[in-house]
């Protein structure tokens, strides 16, 4: 667990160097997300079972994190206007939770299925067919004037 204590050290630093306060110093988070990529290939593989869990699901869902949390970030200061920071946190970070697997089981689930059956269907196995013609005729060509 490594990592751990230097993860938290990497942010206790920013935050404390005014990093997390707007001030305009972009060298500071820089330098700081520069020593957590460097300092990734120290890291081990989890051998306990709930890390990896929550690791899995936080992959899973991380594009639909990306894409909701902006507009959750919207509703929660802008559309509701809570101003008390921890009420305001804990909502985000439930609305965005339930925001994301929602977004990814019914929008991004689906079309990366839809995905996988548009590629895998008869347009691309014909294509496919063609292709492996095409490549044999080539090397029977070939092989006919050496």
């Amino acid at each position: 667990m490594f990592w751990l204590p230097l993860v938290i050290l990497l942010i206790v630093g920013y935050c404390l160097l005014g990093g997390s306060r707007g001030t305009g110093n972009y060298w500071v988070a820089w330098l700081f997300c520069l020593l957590l990529g460097l300092a990734i290939n120290f890291f081990e593989d989890s051998s306990q079972r709930h890390v990896n869990f929550a690791a899995e699901k936080t992959a899973l869902y991380s594009y639909s994190v990306y894409l909701i949390h902006i507009p959750v970030l919207y509703l929660v200061f802008m559309v509701f206007g809570i101003r008390n920071s921890i009420l305001a946190s804990l909502l985000f970070l439930v609305l965005t939770i339930l925001g994301s697997v929602a977004t990814y089981r019914w929008i991004e689930s689906p079309f990366i299925e839809l995905g996988r059956r548009l590629s895998s269907g008869p347009l691309y196995a014909e294509d496919s067919r063609r292709a492996r013609v095409a490549t044999d005729r080539a090397a029977a060509l070939a092989a006919t004037h050496r």
